[in-house]
């Protein structure tokens, strides 16, 4: 069974974590997973509204995998900031999702729970709700933008929450912002029923009701007096002199204070250190920014001995006794916890070797350093090109500064002087609003220098394309599409294949950049050409995919080997590349994601999307096609149910599995 499911019901589409007994504690697969469906649910019109919810009675999400965490750190690996980079891009993606994000934070919410929820449009807190960012006990720092979070809370009690890492209730988390509505845990099924075929905000309101006093409210007036200072040891002082009345006078004792105290000291001295200065910090930062700092010093805290030794006293060995280095607050010094936010480096070419095509001043403004912008970009770097990248998830930046791109703090800055603007966003709508502005913010065109080049290399709509085209000509600029194929894979061999849509003279200029990239650039007529190809492309690739397996699973029921299959058909008329070169059976071709448990690759969401976007072309221009449309079809139900973040090539399994039934 997956360990993150999918299901569509009416408009609703649905994320059920499915690791109850790990109380649905997140790992890489169930990140990659849920980025791949919230990015195709995205575009998907059939889904106006996300729930995410837990498997089992235990709660949402304990958090993140730390055992993982430990193991990686034991053995120097670099899973864990992938991981990271992963986590922080969701977070981000959640925080700006297009659509009612809807989450039902009922039983435990911590640590990496809170990184999928809280920052959700639509936060559902119930009486089970225990929810918090307890990193402080395990020698670590709140992340998943909890520092942003708290540090928006009212007064000082976030920082109170960040400090003492308490578990806190539905009521404390509705007072503090990070969640809002309280709706009875027995009543979360009806909801759930109704969020079908209802709105978000329609079917909330009906079920919510008034939440019970929080105890964290009620204390605030000590902690406010307590937490503000900007020096740990005297907030613990200020502490052990209020444990009097509610609002913090000595002389009555049992307000909580001298416990909090007791907590604090208890925890990792430089967690909390760093953690209180990370909060200050993080006042006026954005989501984006916030988060770049919590992995920065993430990173930090990989090296320190402290995380390591709060996992292994709390979850490993059990043992509940820390040998926190230094063991003591005061033996924590400015400048240790200043390293903690030094900045990790913005990298610089390596490579002088340009193309020597195109005009010696050529920059490129690259926006979007995902999985595939990433590799892109660093190619174009060690051709000899001078790059400013961007992405708003900062792990995204942190991984594209470490292979050496250098990196610009905003888009508009990015683009500042540069002679040709490359985006590869995930959905039309994202390319039209970048260009255009939105929410107040100016668009790239008004801010990019007169003549710029726009190269839009994200896979969306033909109509999208030519629109966003349109409005850079209009606005004085040139402007083509050109998408890829070739997955990760190629864009790390710089191999991708580029299917151009624009003016001839427009594709002559762009050719020796997009050559550096790839290994075939394809000039496929005007503008918006580049998308119709892509979209033709990748419906023969989705039909061909499914008769591949199909036809393995036939040969396995006939007692044929994969290899003699192979050997034949790769050699005969059943040549083609999902078999020569993604082949969906381990063995024949070894670099296959087939030979990885169908780690992506190109993951099944993104073939379900693009699928939608031939059906819908196929709709619009009145082909009377059956393969597509049933492939389609197909690829929705394989990333529904768990193959959204698998390879695509992984439908084999699930045609295998109904073949057994």
């Amino acid at each position: 069974m997956a360990e993150v499911l999918f299901d569509e019901r009416g408009h609703l589409g649905i994320i059920t974590l499915n690791r109850p007994k790990a109380v649905n504690a997140l790992n890489a697969g169930m990140v990659d997973a849920m980025l791949a469906q919230l990015t195709a649910w995205a575009d998907d019109d059939g889904v106006a509204t996300i729930l995410v919810h837990g498997a089992g009675e235990r709660g949402l999400c304990a958090g993140g995998d730390i055992v993982a965490i430990y193991r990686d750190i034991l053995g120097g690996g670099s899973e864990t900031a992938d991981f990271w980079q992963a986590e922080y891009r969701l977070n981000s993606l959640i925080a700006a999702y297009p659509k009612p994000y809807v989450a039902f934070m009922d039983g435990l919410v911590l640590g990496g729970g809170v990184g999928i929820s809280a920052h959700g449009s639509v936060r559902v807190v119930t009486e089970r709700t225990r929810t918090g960012m307890p990193e402080t006990t395990i020698g670590f720092v709140p992340d998943v933008g909890g520092t942003w979070l708290l540090a928006k809370s009212p007064g000082e009690t976030g920082t109170h929450a960040a400090l003492t890492g308490a578990h806190l209730t539905g009521a404390d988390a509705l007072f503090l912002g990070l969640a809002d509505h309280f709706v009875p845990s027995g009543s979360l099924p009806e909801l759930a029923a109704a969020l079908e075929h209802e709105t978000a905000e329609a079917a909330v309101v009906r079920f919510a009701q008034d939440p019970p006093p929080s105890g964290l409210e009620a204390q605030r007036g000590w902690i406010d007096a307590a937490y503000a200072s900007e020096d740990v040891e005297d907030i613990v002082r200020r502490l052990r002199t209020m444990d009097g009345s509610p609002d913090g006078t000595p002389g009555v004792e049992g307000n909580g204070a001298t416990e909090a105290a007791s907590t604090i000291e208890a925890k990792s001295p430089t967690a909390v250190k760093v953690t209180l200065e990370s909060l200050r910090r993080a006042k006026g930062l954005t989501l984006d920014e916030a988060l770049a700092q919590e992995y920065r010093v993430g990173l930090r805290f990989l090296v320190a001995p402290d995380f390591r030794e709060g996992i292994r006293a709390q979850v490993v060995d059990k043992d509940r006794t820390p040998h926190w280095k230094p063991a003591a607050l005061h033996e924590v010094h400015a400048t240790d916890v200043e390293r903690f936010f030094a900045p990790l480096g913005t990298g610089s070419s390596t490579c002088t070797q340009r193309s020597r095509t195109m005009p010696e001043q050529t920059t490129v403004a690259f926006l979007g350093l995902g999985h595939m912008g990433g590799p892109m970009a660093v190619n174009l770097v060690r051709a000899g090109y001078t790059v400013a990248g961007f992405d708003v998830v900062p792990a995204a930046l942190y991984a594209a500064q470490t292979h050496g791109v250098p990196t610009a703090p905003s888009p508009l800055d990015a683009i500042a002087g540069a002679d040709v603007v490359l985006t590869m966003f995930p959905s039309g709508q994202h390319v039209l609003d970048a260009y255009r502005g939105a929410e107040g913010q100016p668009g790239l065109l008004a801010e990019a220098k007169p003549g710029t080049m726009f190269l839009d290399c994200s896979t969306i709509n033909v109509d999208e394309a030519r629109q966003a085209s349109a409005l850079a000509i209009a606005a004085g600029h040139r402007a083509v599409d050109a998408p890829v194929s070739g997955g990760v894979v190629g864009a790390e061999a710089g191999t991708l294949t580029f299917m151009v849509g624009g003016e001839e003279t427009d594709f002559e200029a762009v050719r020796p950049l997009l050559e550096v990239m790839g290994q075939r650039v394809v000039h496929c007529g005007g503008h918006g050409g580049g998308q119709a190809a892509k979209i033709c492309n990748n419906l023969i690739l989705g039909v061909s995919m499914i008769a591949v397996s199909e036809a393995f699973v036939l040969g396995e029921k006939l007692g044929l080997t994969h290899q003699a299959l192979f050997d034949v058909a790769s050699n005969a008329s059943g040549q083609c590349w999902a078999l020569t070169t993604n082949c969906p059976v381990p063995g024949p071709v070894p670099t296959s994601p087939a030979n990885r448990d169908y780690q992506p690759g190109f993951a099944g969401a993104l073939m379900a999307k693009d699928l939608r976007l031939a059906l819908n072309a196929l709709e619009s221009t009145g082909v009377a096609a059956r393969l597509g449309p049933l492939a389609s079809e197909i690829y929705d139900t394989f990333a529904a149910e768990g193959g959204a973040g698998r390879d695509f090539s992984g439908i084999i399994t699930d045609i295998r599995d109904k073949s057994q039934q």
